[in-house]
């Protein structure tokens, strides 16, 4: 709420990304009745923060466990390889207009491959991302 209050008075500061790593431990479907205010004012910094440069993602590796209205809050969706059937479902559920065909490629796609669906597309595309070729280590 601090950083909604900020960016409502100093508008020309950098575009923020509040990036929730583990989002299954923050919140979860199984403590959703207890985390009340956390899901609502996520939903208000989703909702009035992106009109102001505040963006919102939401990692995890078992979306299963993400309460629905997480995913109402998410326009692009980048999904990894998971190997889980009720994983698999929650996000095919919650995201739409993506083929079949791609849903079966998700449990064998290999580091570096996405499944990319975002409205910024006209459809949900497979994306690669190279390896890095750095070789530097602890830096």
């Amino acid at each position: 709420s601090k950083i909604l209050k900020f960016k409502n008075k100093e508008e020309k500061t950098p575009d923020i990304l509040i990036v929730i790593e583990e989002a299954h431990e923050f919140v979860s479907v199984e403590r959703r009745e207890r985390m009340f205010a956390t899901i609502s004012l996520l939903s208000e910094i989703a909702r009035r923060g992106r009109k102001r440069g505040i963006c919102l993602c939401f990692v995890s590796q078992q979306p299963s466990h993400l309460p629905y209205e997480m995913f109402e809050l998410c326009n692009t969706r980048i999904i990894h390889k998971i190997g889980s059937k009720q994983n698999i479902d929650a996000l095919r559920y919650s995201t739409g207009g993506i083929p079949e065909e791609l849903w079966r490629q998700v449990p064998n796609m290999r580091t570096g491959e996405a499944l990319i669906s975002t409205p910024y597309l006209e459809y949900a595309i497979l994306g690669r991302v190279r390896p890095n070729e750095s070789k530097r280590e602890f830096i």
